[in-house]
């Protein structure tokens, strides 16, 4: 998803970390995608198209989300099976931490699949309050516990994007908590 109207977007590590090229279909049109930035621990990364400007873009809710909280997941999941169009799944959060009490994630319900990774998680006001990155291993838990789990995902939250994006010198507007806005333009 785009983070500015200059065609700078964010997306998982995972998702780009074999590829010896990335492009994205945009409107019927391929960009290539140029990588500013990878971080393989929070698993996020920064790209560019740059024959691409005034695109649509997402602004982030640096507060994050809380316990309970309302959310909605999107993305391209199993666009070869189902469709390619965009496809929203709507959840809470579960948990304010992912796999073995990693803070830097959020546990959610929203359903995802296979194509979900680096999309938005996105608060009631359309505000990205993070970026889906995983689902729980179900076949794991099969073996081990015996019991299948159900509706247990995973998204990076967005203070990681935040900082990650303020490390590499990408402008970015956000939204806190109280929806005001506010610019985040850093000098190069």
């Amino acid at each position: 998803f785009f983070v500015n109207p200059e065609g700078y977007l964010v997306s998982n590590y995972h998702v780009i970390e074999i590829c010896e090229s990335v492009k994205t279909l945009i409107d019927g049109n391929v960009y290539d995608v140029n990588i500013i930035a990878t971080d393989n621990v929070n698993d996020l990364m920064i790209g560019r198209i740059d024959d691409l400007s005034g695109n649509n873009y997402l602004f982030i809710n640096t507060k994050g989300a809380y316990l309970g909280d309302n959310v909605l997941a999107a993305g391209f999941p199993l666009a070869d099976s189902l469709s390619d169009q965009i496809k929203v799944t709507r959840g809470i959060v579960s948990s304010m931490s992912g796999p073995g009490n990693n803070y830097s994630q959020y546990q959610i319900d929203a359903a995802v699949q296979g194509g979900n990774s680096g999309g938005p998680l996105l608060d009631g006001s359309g505000n990205v309050v993070g970026v889906v990155v995983a689902q729980l291993n179900k076949y794991k838990f099969l073996t081990s516990a015996k019991t299948i789990p159900e509706n247990v995902n995973f998204a990076i939250k967005s203070q990681n994007v935040e900082l990650f994006l303020d490390a590499n010198q990408i402008a970015y507007s956000s939204k806190n908590s109280t929806y005001q806005v506010e610019n985040r333009q850093i000098a190069q």
